[in-house]
């Protein structure tokens, strides 16, 4: 119509804005493109630039028939060259680059006739209707520097009780640091041997001496005595309930209890829903719940109730600058057998199990291979006592808690690395492998899709397959080029988790 008006004599001004076509309830899920399979699980892979590709399907989430439900709302607009693609406004796109579009708050619907910031009336049908693939809108929250954060975690001390929850959360606590703001941390004192009991104990104390801080961070169900719930003010019968006076609370979860006792039974498992039950509540009385994975998000969404418009995805730090002087001082290992390291607390969900029968196999195949296993655990003597009756021998070796350096050297000496867990709200053990360029063999399960993607950063197997875990480790160790590529692959990918980078994110997730 263009040339048209102006052969008329008339003025023609586009300012180049995108139409926004806006979605029912439930409809903010990315459709797929014509002629593609569907995904009927899995989460696309986390990324820092906001990318989002699919990731491999995994069948353990719990999540999935709300994922079914949500197909029957899919829609779509035309895009260029008859491609279609989601209407997804700039907000979802942009609040949380890591999180989907259906765990944000939809923005309310504009009044009749409105105009958006691109000069074009919303619900233009045909081309009109066109999206940007990436929003530009800015996060919001307070970034400026000297935010004062309180971490409360009854998580014991250290990387060998405290596991990747300890390291987490302590490479957080610096970055946040290095980036100007003040941390103060208490952690978990006194011991009675009992864990559950202790971190009742623990919140007991808290809510006694409530902490000082602009933001307090409740690791896991931590702060739950102390955090009230929020309520509804004298009279009121609509709107958002009121809270009562007190700082800003952030919950991070890392494992999710109630995800994490699927795969325990007996005593631990009874003692574990009580926990559950805890980190529940601890959610509800949240102003923000931060997640580090998406497969976590649906969980705590699913399981617990989390409203989407109070989740947040932030992935797990690393100290890269650290992990490399150790690599460094490690030096270059001597000629070795080909070798496969595994680093792991011995819980049952880390089917360590699986990679022992992979080994019995792997070993008929390629003569002299050598598997070992950082870590101790619940599970030590079983998997010991499943070593002897296997007759493994010397091609598996439990080498127990050790050293970080002593760990660097491990990393190095590796060939690959497997871990076959079946449930992960991340995996801090996958980046730190990626960080000393191993390739990585693990399962479909739970977010490990979205940290290793398979055949680009390490390849993915079935969960609870011996027999596909010793294909895919056969895979690598007699493919020396793609092991180094993958590897390549990893190192580079790893970046993007680095202290301050991730520090940011969380800042922007737990202020905004």
């Amino acid at each position: 119509m263009r040339p048209a008006l102006r052969r008329g004599g008339l003025e023609v001004r586009d300012p180049g804005g995108a139409a926004e076509h806006r979605l029912s309830a439930g409809g903010d899920r990315p459709a797929r493109r014509p002629g593609r399979s569907r995904l009927r699980q899995g989460h696309p892979l986390l990324r820092a630039d906001g990318e989002r590709p699919r990731g491999a399907g995994h069948r353990a989430h719990p999540a999935a028939r709300a994922r079914r439900r949500a197909r029957a709302h899919d829609r779509r607009v035309p895009g260029a060259g008859g491609r279609q693609r989601a209407a997804v406004g700039a907000r979802v796109e942009s609040l949380d680059p890591g999180l989907p579009g259906r765990l944000h708050r939809r923005e309310p619907r504009a009044p009749a006739g409105a105009v958006d910031g691109g000069g074009r009336q919303r619900g233009l049908p045909g081309r009109h209707a066109r999206l940007p693939r990436k929003a530009t809108a800015e996060v919001p929250g307070a970034l400026s520097p000297g935010v004062r954060f309180a971490f409360l975690s009854s998580t014991p001390a250290g990387p060998t009780e405290g596991s990747g929850t300890w390291v987490a959360l302590d490479g957080l606590a610096r970055g946040l640091e290095r980036l100007g703001h003040t941390v103060t941390r208490r952690p978990l004192r006194a011991r009675t041997g009992f864990h559950t009991l202790d971190r009742w104990l623990y919140n007991a104390q808290v809510a006694a001496r409530p902490p000082a801080a602009d933001v307090v961070v409740g690791v896991d169900l931590d702060g739950w005595l102390w955090a009230r719930p929020r309520i509804r003010r004298p009279g009121a019968v609509a709107g958002p309930p009121a809270v009562r006076a007190r700082p800003r609370f952030v919950v991070a979860l890392k494992g999710i209890i109630a995800d994490e006792l699927r795969n325990e039974q007996g005593v631990v498992r009874w003692l574990l829903a009580r926990q559950a039950r805890w980190e529940r509540l601890n959610t509800e009385r949240a102003d923000r719940v931060v997640v580090p994975s998406r497969y976590s998000a649906a969980v705590a969404h699913d399981v617990y109730g989390v409203p989407r418009a109070r989740l947040a995805v932030v992935p797990e730090p690393i100290d890269l600058g650290e992990w490399r002087r150790r690599f460094t001082v490690a030096g270059t290992p001597p000629p070795h057998p080909p070798t496969v390291l595994s680093v792991a607390r011995m819980y049952p969900r880390k089917r360590l199990d699986d990679l022992l029968r992979a080994a019995g196999v792997l070993r008929e195949r390629i003569p002299g291979v050598r598997v070992r296993i950082v870590g101790e655990g619940p599970e030590s003597a079983r998997l010991r006592a499943l070593h002897g009756a296997l007759g493994l021998g010397e091609t598996v070796t439990f080498l127990g808690d050790i050293p970080r350096q002593a760990l660097a050297v491990e990393y190095v000496g590796a060939d690959c690395f497997c871990l076959p867990t079946v449930q992960e709200g991340f995996g801090i053990v996958f980046t730190e492998a990626m960080a000393a360029g191993l390739a990585v063999v693990a399962c479909r399960a739970a977010a490990v899709p979205e940290l290793v993607e398979d055949r680009r950063t390490g390849l993915l197997v079935n969960p609870r397959s011996p027999e596909e875990l010793a294909m895919a480790l056969e895979t690598l160790l007699l493919n020396r080029g793609l092991r180094a590529d993958l590897g390549a692959a990893g190192a580079a990918r790893v970046g993007a988790f680095d202290l301050e980078p991730v520090a940011r994110r969380f800042v922007e997730a737990a202020t905004a």
